[in-house]
């Protein structure tokens, strides 16, 4: 049993004992549950947070070994079906599909001119989920990919940004839209950020 299974398997415990006892939702629960980077975690809901951005730290990681692979058929269990991914260039008119299959019809046309390409996401910022909607959740994923063009052998590197909702069914976190922006791009232009989200 991995280090997050046992975490989660200490704190179904301490919630079964919460509510046998009556406590919880109240001062006073048992919530000392478990020891994360040498500092004990004694907030239940911190340990959630915790649990649930180590679920999406691993939906992003299993996308770019997905992309990385171009196995375009491993990206179904990462999607709700009805999922909607939205493509800004800044330069180009936005690109719009729907579900992981058009996905990956799309991402196989799009890296087909690389010998080379490789996602690489850099920094994760995942919101806190809202107390009406916790199976749902927001995060800011700043990545850049790497690509070598096929017969030049040309590099060229882009950074871009995807702004994310996912959600939970059956304890499974997924993509349930993703909208993704450019933001520079080798020889290019640098493009501002999204509107309402920096100050440059």
């Amino acid at each position: 049993m991995g280090r997050f299974d046992e975490l989660n398997d200490r704190l179904g415990r301490f919630d079964e004992l919460n509510d046998r006892l009556g406590l919880n939702g109240r001062w006073g629960a048992a919530t000392e549950v478990g020891l994360w980077e040498g500092s004990w975690v004694t907030d239940r809901d911190s340990l959630h947070a915790l649990l649930d951005h180590h679920a999406v730290e691993r939906l992003h990681a299993s996308y770019a070994d997905v992309v990385n692979r171009r196995s375009w058929r491993s990206l179904e269990p990462l999607f709700e079906p009805d999922a909607t991914v939205r493509l800004d260039l800044v330069d180009r008119e936005p690109i719009e599909v729907a579900g992981p299959s058009a996905l990956g019809e799309f991402l196989g046309r799009a890296v087909a001119r690389f010998e080379f390409f490789e996602m690489i996401p850099l920094t994760l910022h995942v919101d806190p989920p809202g107390t009406d909607s916790p199976d749902l959740l927001d995060s800011r994923l700043w990545m850049c990919e790497v690509r070598r063009e096929t017969g030049s052998l040309d590099w060229s590197v882009a950074y871009g940004l995807y702004q994310d909702t996912y959600r939970r069914e059956d304890g499974t976190w997924r993509f349930a839209s993703r909208a993704y922006r450019s933001l520079t791009r080798t020889d290019g232009a640098v493009f501002p950020l999204p509107e309402g989200l920096g100050d440059y």
